[in-house]
């Protein structure tokens, strides 16, 4: 492949920044340390908040733009306008973690008549690099200008390379890698993101107003007679998202702080139906109301023991009522296990299943994440999505 101008462009926001100045705990130490790339630009959201990351940017030498603060596709064009590469890897701020391995085997795959690179299904793409071109990314921006769909819309906006995977419309490579790091180097990972974020998996983007892809699937499972339980609620957002398609909605979660932010900031809503309480699965049965749909989003790899949490969730259930339940996909390469140390496990596919019907759910449907879509089950990346009932 000939020389061609390379911009590795970090995508953070405050809320990526941990209690720490130094670029190596951060993705900015690996990709400076491989000198691939002839600039790297942090891109941020043109907030107040920002500010931090900018001066943190002028610490370590590297540039900061700000652009669109909710549309990450028109903020990535912009940057890209000012530098004008040809290629550009998007790399997330907080990935102290990426692999300069699978980072360089990326760049190696990626000829002239190339547009993106991606990794097969069983690798955790966090460790590696978005890898495409400036005229991929240009052609996102045309494919989604006259998009109908508003969340189809969104959810390219947010994550184009989520469009840029698909082989009918891009020039995709996909970069067979099938190594696995050894045990020593995958504890040394996980202890150091314990000591940065400790057990307190981050709540940051869920707002009515930007709920993310997994309340707008659940919502989607809602009627409008519904009495709605959110377990592990986190801070209230996507639970008062999903007032609206209800006739009443209970988040619930262990953590207290959430808990009172949650009422604080939502308890006097528009519909008057947003309750919120603090306990753990164990203490559902003291709100005395049995639900009609149980919406529970990433809460069961954090579950002390998963098969409980399924049968309070059941009998939390009226008979025929619906648990809405999305977990992580367990990736096999190159960890073979959780990256984050607040997950106490992610799921194969067999498992959950396994896992649901030993706890007395009927399966009806199945879906799998992947990148911020929803897709065939068989095709998940990230995440295994279920909605099963309570048959008895």
């Amino acid at each position: 492949m000939k020389l061609r101008k390379k911009l590795a462009i970090i995508q953070g926001t405050v809320d990526d920044l941990y209690d720490s100045n130094n670029e190596n705990d951060y993705s900015v130490g690996v990709i400076k340390s491989m000198s691939l790339f002839h600039d790297v630009v942090i891109a941020c959201p043109d907030t107040k908040e920002s500010n931090k990351v900018k001066e943190l940017a002028e610490l370590w030498g590297i540039d900061c733009f700000f652009g669109s603060v909710d549309n990450v596709l028109d903020r990535f064009l912009a940057v890209s306008n000012k530098y004008m590469p040809e290629i550009i890897a998007r790399i997330q701020l907080r990935a102290f973690w990426v692999d300069p391995e699978l980072i360089m085997n990326t760049i190696e795959m990626l000829e002239n008549d190339i547009e993106y690179i991606d990794y097969q299904n069983d690798v955790n793409y966090a460790l590696g690099i978005d890898l495409f071109t400036f005229e991929a990314l240009k052609k996102v921006d045309k494919l989604i200008s006259s998009e109908l769909n508003v969340h189809k819309k969104h959810t390219f906006e947010f994550s184009p390379w989520a469009l840029m995977r698909d082989k009918s419309k891009f020039n995709v490579a996909v970069l067979n890698y099938q190594k696995k790091w050894d045990k020593k180097k995958v504890r040394k990972i996980k202890s150091k993101l314990n000591d940065l974020i400790g057990n307190d998996e981050n709540q940051q983007g869920v707002t009515p107003e930007n709920p993310g892809s997994r309340y707008r699937m659940a919502e989607s499972f809602l009627n409008i007679n519904d009495i709605v339980l959110d377990i592990a609620c986190g801070k209230g957002g996507g639970t008062k998202f999903c007032s609206g398609s209800c006739k009443q909605i209970h988040g619930f979660d262990y953590n207290v702080e959430y808990i009172n932010h949650a009422k604080l900031t939502y308890i006097n809503d528009d519909y008057g139906n947003v309750f919120f309480h603090y306990g753990t699965d164990n203490e559902i049965s003291k709100l005395d109301i049995k639900f009609d749909k149980v919406i529970s989003l990433h809460t069961l790899e954090h579950a002390d023991n998963d098969f409980r949490f399924l049968k309070n969730i059941k009998s939390s259930l009226k008979l025929g009522g619906m648990l809405i339940l999305e977990v992580p996909r367990l990736l096999e390469y190159p960890l073979g296990e959780p990256l984050f140390p607040f997950h106490e496990r992610e799921y194969t596919l067999s498992g959950v299943r396994e896992l649901l019907v030993n706890a007395g759910f009927e399966i009806i449907k199945e879906k799998g994440g992947n990148r911020n879509n929803y897709t065939d089950v068989e095709n998940a990346r990230e995440t295994l999505v279920f909605i099963a009932i309570n048959p008895g």
